[in-house]
């Protein structure tokens, strides 16, 4: 079975949204036969950053796939995710910061992963963070599996603006005031993959990526119905 996008919210973002405040996603369609959700998200500093799906609704909390800081904490990315999506139709996701920041998040639904867990299901996270010598960031992971979808989201401050992504591009957003970002995927190759960013000038920055993984789907027997007439042709020659 491959990974493929169910669906995806617009951009949400903010400057200076409140500490412990939700930022709320615009409603985007979860279809029925969706077997995972995730959020990006990219934050100016580093406090501590949560997740839930259906706020007004189930209120789930979704799960930590992975984040890292970069250099000097002068900024945070994040990916949360769940599985088997208990509502589905017309969805929102909330984000928090523990600390007042810059925020900017997607939110994105699949079709296809594994649904045993979310540990399961979005797998070799990594991450990179740097001063960068050249403008780029970048976060790789390895061993994938050919059917997956490798995510990734990348966060810059002390200014610049973002470029480009490499791959598909889910959003550039050079407008708050504190933080620029972006956010892209590839389909896996099967070894190892790495996803993007290019900014304007050196700065820190921050980058996670992961692999949502590819169910491996129903096991297909076929069965053959001898003619009947063969089956007593047969048991005359006995």
């Amino acid at each position: 079975m491959t990974v493929t996008i169910d669906n995806t919210s617009t951009l949400t973002h903010a400057s200076n949204q409140p500490a412990n405040t939700d930022l709320t996603s615009a409603a985007f369609t979860v279809s029925a036969s969706a077997t995972a959700v995730a959020v990006r998200i990219a934050q100016q500093g580093i406090g501590t950053l949560s997740a839930r799906y259906d706020p007004t609704g189930v209120n789930t909390t979704m799960t930590l796939v992975g984040d890292i800081g970069s250099p000097g904490n002068t900024s945070l990315v994040g990916i949360f995710a769940i599985v088997n999506p208990s509502v589905t139709g017309s969805r929102t996701v909330a984000v928090q910061s523990t600390s007042t920041a810059d925020i900017a998040f997607e939110a994105q639904s699949y079709l296809g992963t594994v649904t045993s867990s979310v540990a399961n299901a979005f797998k070799n996270a990594g991450s990179g963070a740097a001063t960068s010598t050249g403008p780029m960031s970048s976060s790789t992971v390895g061993a994938t599996t050919s059917g997956s979808l490798v995510i990734a989201v990348h966060d810059y401050a002390g200014g610049g603006t973002v470029n480009s992504t490499s791959d598909t591009q889910d959003w550039i957003d050079n407008t708050l005031v504190n933080i620029n970002s972006s956010a892209n995927h590839k389909n896996a190759s099967g070894g190892t993959d790495t996803l993007t960013s290019a900014i304007s000038a050196s700065q820190s920055w921050a980058s996670v990526i992961c692999e949502v993984v590819a169910s491996a789907g129903a096991v297909v027997v076929s069965t053959v119905t001898m003619p009947r007439r063969l089956i007593m042709l047969k048991m005359e020659d006995q």
